[in-house]
């Protein structure tokens, strides 16, 4: 049996659509949005190198900045191929490729090329696709917490209370003033990655002793977190929100357009100064959410991806 050609763009008048899930099937989204693709009598496939051999990847850039491409997933003859037009794309992982036969060296390059040929692609692609992140996304998805504040900030978002540095003093007075909130710690923030520490009382000296090496990113702790799923232009809530929660909706919709996503997981929580953002990732977890939120997350992904084939065909019905 032949492996289609995959185009970009839709195509209702002949053969099928094909959906693809960019990911792992261990993968609990990946794995539950192919079940609903299934029930809903699409055809979808989960893939996630489509990119790497066997697969034939073509991308054309014309003068004019015009693209198209074609992805073929198999290595038939290219003119017994049927063409299956690509409907929809969801993005969960920008693909791994498999280090055995290759040189350290060698298979860090071509992981590196694979996943620019991966973006290149993604934005070729005249169809829903989520999330087409820009490059600095694409390439580091796990930031932490101090990459968003600014962004946060110009959409009226609060962050907690943050501190970067090297000097005790400094650090100390965070500490200070910390504490005549009645709040003991702090948490330790990683720069470069998305992790944190709690900092406890005994804790302290061990961050000053660390600060004389390298500047500290500190935070002020938080309460208990609400977690919330932004999905096109909808919130999912991960249970009731309160009416502080529930008045910053339209500030959380500004700050996922804002950066370009339509498909982000946030977290709120109380600080000294009320409800603040304190944590926002870019692949959200089904398992960090109820039976009910996963559900209606995974709803809003269905439309998201289905709404280009629903206006067509009521288009074609007309």
């Amino acid at each position: 049996m032949t492996a289609p050609a995959l185009m970009a763009g839709p195509c209702l008048s002949r053969g099928y659509i094909m959906h693809l899930v960019l990911g792992h099937p261990e993968d609990s989204c990946c794995a539950a949005l192919l079940d609903r693709l299934a029930a809903a009598g699409c055809e979808a496939r989960v893939i996630a190198a489509p990119l790497e051999a066997p697969a034939l990847h073509q991308l054309r850039i014309d003068s004019n900045g015009t693209c198209s491409t074609t992805l073929i997933l198999g290595d038939p003859p290219a003119e017994a191929i049927e063409s299956v037009p690509i409907e929809s794309v969801f993005v969960r992982s920008s693909g791994v490729l498999d280090p055995a036969g290759w040189l350290a060296a060698d298979h860090v390059y071509m992981q590196a090329e694979m996943q620019a040929a991966m973006l290149a692609w993604l934005f070729a692609l005249d169809c829903p696709v989520i999330n087409r992140v820009n490059a600095e996304l694409w390439y580091r998805s796990r930031l932490p917490l101090l990459h968003w504040v600014g962004a946060l900030r110009a959409c009226g978002l609060p962050a907690p209370g943050v501190i970067i540095a090297n000097d005790e003093a400094e650090i100390d007075g965070f500490r200070r003033d910390a504490e005549r909130r009645g709040v003991p710690g702090a948490v330790f923030l990683s720069l470069a990655q998305q992790n944190s520490w709690l900092v406890g009382r005994e804790e302290w000296k061990g961050v000053l002793a660390l600060s004389t090496h390298a500047p500290v990113c500190l935070a002020e702790p938080h309460g208990p977190v609400r977690l919330l799923c932004v999905v096109g232009q909808a919130i999912i809530w991960d249970g009731a929100p309160t009416p502080a929660e529930s008045a910053l909706s339209g500030r959380l919709l500004q700050f996922a357009r804002s950066v370009g996503l339509e498909f982000v997981e946030i977290g709120l929580a109380r600080v000294h100064a009320g409800i603040a953002v304190v944590h926002v990732d870019l692949l959200p977890r089904l398992e960090h959410f109820s039976g009910d939120s996963q559900s209606l997350i995974l709803d809003g992904l269905m439309d998201l991806l289905l709404g280009r084939a629903s206006r067509d065909l009521a288009e074609a019905r007309a």
